[in-house]
């Protein structure tokens, strides 16, 4: 049996090396490679590429031109009279404005008093002592006079003239808290 083994071997090992040979693998060519990709890069970047646009011109669209229509006109009735036009003045908003309304919150009374022959415009802006309501007052003073507001901390803005002047105050107290305004400062003291 093992010469029977050892004669295939020798003819298997003589078949091997009479058989052809197999080709070697090709060598890549580097450089072509890298020349073949750079070329479908930049061929699919300029496809990629937008075109020039005409950009359109505008063209104005005219606008519609006012007509005057009175609101209100004489419109004879058949009694053969005609109705007035009313016309209202708006008058500017003088007093204390709290969005939530004052509640039971304490009202202390501040006095304004005017050393001037200007009118003055006071503008006030607080907010009550424990932070829930905000108030906002606006004032014409032409003389002195008392009015309430809530108790809190407020900052002011005083135009007499061509002057402004500002600065801020706390209400604590009933008794009254004063708001001097000269021509050239405004003093608050309290009680």
């Amino acid at each position: 049996m093992k010469k029977i083994l050892f004669v295939l071997f020798i003819i298997s090992t003589f078949l091997a090396a009479c058989a052809p040979a197999t080709p070697a693998a090709p060598t890549p060519d580097v450089n072509a490679t890298i020349q073949s990709l750079s070329a479908t890069m930049v061929a699919s970047t300029l496809t990629a590429m937008p075109t020039q646009t005409v950009i359109p011109t505008e063209t104005p669209i005219p606008l519609p031109t006012a007509t005057s229509t009175p609101l209100i006109t004489n419109t004879p009735i058949a009694t053969n009279t005609t109705v007035p036009t009313i016309t209202t003045t708006p008058e500017a908003v003088v007093g204390c404005f709290a969005p939530a309304g004052t509640g039971n919150i304490r009202l202390g009374i501040f006095r304004f008093e005017l050393d001037t022959t200007k009118t003055a415009e006071v503008y006030l802006h607080g907010v009550s002592l424990n932070g829930d309501k905000v108030v906002d007052c606006s004032y014409t003073v032409d003389a002195s006079f008392n009015t309430q507001i809530i108790f809190g901390n407020y900052q002011y803005s005083v135009v007499v003239g061509n002057k402004t002047f500002t600065g801020s105050f706390p209400l604590v107290n009933d008794d009254k808290t004063t708001m001097r305004i000269f021509d050239k400062k405004v003093i608050v003291v309290g009680p």
